[in-house]
């Protein structure tokens, strides 16, 4: 029980230290104009559809694989355990934020 609420924690730890990790690398990479804020985001060349399969289909579908369903079945099915299984999902929840830029969003 405790290796696997231990393997849940450093889990986590790892996640949130990917994230902090990243906000600078692209801090930088927007304020040198290599990467471009998403307000900047010019979609040339693509139809009004592919822009919206892009952004209103595979974006929220992507995001729901990588903050919900890849961390909680993965590690659900590893615990198995319910208490480890809502670290988890504050755990996900609060990266999901981070990497959005704003605090209210780990709440959505």
């Amino acid at each position: 029980m405790k290796n696997k609420i231990r393997v849940g924690f450093i889990y986590g730890l790892l996640a949130m230290g990917f994230a902090l990790t990243m906000l600078p690398i692209i801090n930088f990479l927007v304020k040198s104009k290599l990467l471009s804020e998403p307000s900047d985001i010019k979609f040339d060349g693509m139809s009004l559809m592919e822009v919206f399969f892009l952004m209103v289909i595979m974006a929220p579908l992507t995001e729901e694989f990588i903050f919900r369903w890849l961390p909680i079945s993965w590690l659900g099915s590893i615990t198995g355990n319910k208490s480890v299984l809502w670290i988890i999902i504050i755990t996900s929840s609060a990266i999901f934020g981070i990497s959005h830029g704003s605090w209210h969003h780990i709440f959505m």
